[in-house]
């Protein structure tokens, strides 16, 4: 009889450790506590039943080192703990996640392989070095600014809407399953290399501060990047030729490039500009671009200008400081001006 009742004592005792969810940090059992799903004192648990059933969970700033505990959230759909002292976290077991933020922590990886209804996954200034998403097919918003990511494959996100990743240390980037593509941000990395002609949706892209020495925006649909200051490209001094849909459309619209970069249409427009030298001089071409008329500034005598297509052909020659281009096709244009010295300048201009 007697170990008849020690036994049952015994399962109640697992049967009500059972009931239990083990949460060692105290700043996140105090966090349970302020949002009603635990009950004073800190004792390191919290019940089960509390929050297997909890959708949303916020415990951002409180503190929190460890995220122990977080695995009892089995039916968890959306979770904020930002601005803690995370290094790690485990999502394994929370397979229902959709949203997740863990920004402002000091995370150096985040386990998302069991996520697979993850949707949008933002952690901003950690210490992130890798990011896996292969097993993520449906994510739509990856924001992961300020990390040390050198990498990243996204051939497996096909429904990735916006990617913001300025400030870390990526090189290459593939682009092109990723269709859907709108904001695309990679602003002071290290890109050599960026293909958007497979994303036709892109509203927004800001490029600037890497080593870019190719840029190629023909997606055949430029005219979607309209809104002042959604495309940067500056501080990419070896970026020589930017290829995009129209010239003029971008010449108007985009001003944020480099004085050493030219928007180009065909890799021919870009092989001249190559071959060029572009002395300094005190001409000046206005308006460029220019629709009938173009004028020549300059307080330097000159003995005539010379106007050809990027295929070298000659269409205009002109002694005149106000030089008529109203019969000529839209485009890019190059100038050159014959000095009296007998030196020679070019420039290049855009005809609308």
């Amino acid at each position: 009889m007697k170990n008849m009742i020690i036994a049952s004592l015994f399962f109640l005792s697992t049967l009500s450790y059972s009931q239990l969810t083990y949460v060692p940090d105290d700043n996140f059992e105090q966090a349970l506590i302020d949002l009603g799903y635990d009950t004073p004192p800190l004792d390191d648990f919290v019940p089960t039943a509390n929050i297997e059933n909890v959708t949303d969970l916020d415990v951002g700033s409180y503190g929190i080192s460890d995220l122990t505990g977080i695995e009892g959230f089995t039916a968890l759909t959306e979770l904020w703990c930002d601005n803690n002292e995370l290094t790690q976290i485990d999502l394994t077991q929370n397979i229902n996640l959709t949203y997740f933020v863990g920004s402002q922590n000091q995370l150096t990886t985040v386990n998302i392989n069991n996520n697979i209804q993850l949707q949008s996954f933002i952690c901003v200034g950690n210490q992130l070095n890798q990011l896996d998403t292969s097993q993520n097919s449906i994510l739509e918003s990856i924001i992961i600014l300020n990390n040390q990511i050198s990498s990243l494959d996204l051939t497996q996100n096909p429904l990735l809407v916006t990617l913001s990743a300025p400030d870390n240390l990526i090189s290459n980037i593939d682009l092109s399953q990723n269709v859907l593509l709108e904001f695309f941000n990679l602003k002071g990395n290290q890109l050599i290399v960026i293909d958007f002609s497979l994303n036709p949706e892109l509203i927004l892209i800001f490029c600037e501060n890497n080593q870019l020495e190719s840029a190629d925006i023909r997606n055949g649909n430029n005219e979607n990047i309209n809104i002042e200051g959604w495309f940067r490209m500056t501080n990419n001094p070896n970026l020589t030729c930017i290829f995009v849909d129209d010239i003029v459309y971008s010449t108007e619209n985009w001003p944020d490039i480099d004085p050493t970069s030219t928007f180009v249409e065909t890799q021919a427009e870009c092989d001249l500009l190559a071959t060029t030298s572009f002395k300094e001089s005190n001409f000046n071409l206005y308006p460029n671009p220019a629709i009938n008329i173009l004028n020549i500034e300059t307080n330097t005598p000159f003995s005539k200008a010379e106007i050809y297509t990027t295929l070298g052909q000659k269409v205009v020659e002109s002694s005149a400081k106000s030089i008529d281009i109203s019969n000529l096709n839209a485009g890019l244009y190059l100038i050159i001006i014959e000095e009296e010295p007998g030196n020679t300048i070019v420039r290049r201009f855009i005809k609308k």
